[in-house]
């Protein structure tokens, strides 16, 4: 038998405990849970009590259907890291078997799937990643990527299949591009930071290895395809307002599963449409996380608004990096409450802006979805919607390896022509967006 050090593994895992898991008290949650965690957390090497203990977490989510389950939610995101843990340990501790190694593997990193997902990801995908990257150390590495078409030939393939009433939009003006080399942090932030003015940059992620790898889906599959993630589906005759049409719905499936129903069918008409959307992917797989090698640098400033934002106001220091990868997706017109650096790692994206002093003429929805516009970019009903007829926008076809900057509350609407994988970057103070009478943009904290 080989030890962990000698197989390659840099060092033993650490065990998690339940001091690791801050949610966890023995306050919110049944005694006798708390008492098995304690125990898994105890005996990390324990599958058998780990399994135990998920399953009486299960159990108790089944007889709480009705009940407000936050709590159980958590208890169960812990059993299930600790039973992901166990199966870890046990793997690294067994002679070298590829194919039984893969199994002890596949089936931990599927519970801490599930248990990321009931739990959340901004939590539980931080707690589980030494987790993760202890299993995955011990999976075969994936092939190498299929070399991927040139940018400017992606870019040509993918405008041919942009409909012109986008492109000739008299309404519409281009996006300006700049080399990142001519654009340091003090000019971002003097020209379009603290202007809310939008700009293309260009050659800032050169080195990221997602610009080659994140095209060839098969590198995918074979990186994280047994993932489990979370899809936002709708019917194709809904595909203009996904999120906002009455079929919107969200399913959970492999990546695998994903990529063979929704990205590689090339004629989805008679299907729904599905969006791996604004998901902190990264956080829950590490192995991709490793594919962008540095962070955009214009994500550590800020503007006057983020500077006197009250305490109270949620805050992000460090960016909230999302994934948005599908086929042919759209995401309604709408504005963010942080700036955003929008990252185009593969595909291209048709892309359209609005300045928050239009805000009047687009029609914002009331209640929980007033960050969206009635406004339908790919059928205008000018008769329900006279006002928006000649209103001013910033347009442009985000190529591979561009990023985008996006202004806090600038109203944006974004279509994939074709397959796209897309990173998010967002900073700054959480501000929601008013209206103000006459039709201006006005801000306020979001408490």
């Amino acid at each position: 038998m080989l030890s962990a050090k000698k197989r390659g593994i840099p060092h033993p895992l650490s065990p998690l405990s339940l001091t690791d898991f801050p949610t966890i008290t023995q306050n919110c949650i049944p005694s006798k849970l708390f008492n098995l965690l304690l125990s898994s957390s105890k005996s990390p090497s324990d599958v058998e009590q780990a399994d135990r203990c998920r399953d009486s977490v299960i159990e108790q989510l089944r007889l709480n259907l009705d009940a407000d389950s936050a709590a159980l939610n958590q208890a169960y995101a812990a059993s299930s890291v600790f039973y992901a843990q166990a199966l870890i340990i046990q793997a690294e501790n067994k002679p070298i078997n590829i194919a039984a190694t893969s199994i002890d593997v596949a089936q931990a990193l599927r519970a801490i799937d599930l248990g990321v997902l009931r739990g959340g990801v901004e939590d539980w995908g931080k707690i589980s990643s030494s987790v993760v990257e202890r299993g995955e150390a011990l999976l075969p590495p994936p092939p190498p990527p299929n070399p991927t078409p040139p940018p400017q030939q992606q870019q040509q393939q993918q405008q041919q299949q942009q409909p012109q009433q986008y492109l000739t939009d008299p309404c519409a003006s281009d996006i300006p591009r700049i080399d990142a080399e001519k654009l340091s942090p003090a000019n971002f932030k003097q020209t379009h930071l603290n202007t809310s003015t939008p700009v293309i940059i260009t050659n800032a992620i050169n080195s990221w290895p997602a610009t080659t790898n994140w095209g060839d889906l098969n590198y995918l599959k074979s990186k994280a395809g047994g993932r489990i993630v979370p899809i936002e589906t709708c019917a194709s005759a809904d595909a203009s307002q996904t999120y906002l049409s009455s079929s919107f719905d969200r399913r959970t499936m492999s990546l695998t599963e994903y990529i063979e129903e929704f990205v590689e069918n090339e004629n989805p008409t008679q299907s729904d449409r599905g969006y791996l959307a604004q998901y902190q992917l990264f956080d829950q797989i590490p192995s991709l996380r490793d594919d962008i090698t540095n962070l955009p640098q214009y994500t550590s400033l800020s503007t006057r608004e983020d500077d006197i934002a009250p305490s109270t106001c949620e805050k992000q220091v460090e960016p909230i990096v999302s994934a948005w990868f599908g086929r042919n997706t759209v995401s309604p017109l709408h504005n963010d409450p942080y700036h955003n650096l929008l990252v185009q790692v593969s595909g291209t994206k048709y892309i359209r802006l609005y300045a928050k002093n239009e805000t009047g003429r687009l029609y914002p929805r009331e209640g929980p979805e007033c960050n969206n516009s009635e406004v339908d970019i790919d059928n205008v009903d000018q008769d329900k919607f006279p006002l928006f007829k000649g209103t001013q926008c910033l347009q442009c076809i985000l190529a591979p390896g561009e990023v985008l900057y996006i202004p806090r509350h600038f109203w944006h609407y974004v279509r994939s022509l074709g397959v796209s994988f897309s990173t998010s970057f967002w900073w700054g103070a959480r501000l929601g967006l008013i209206k103000e009478k006459g039709g201006g943009g006005g801000v306020q904290p979001v408490l």
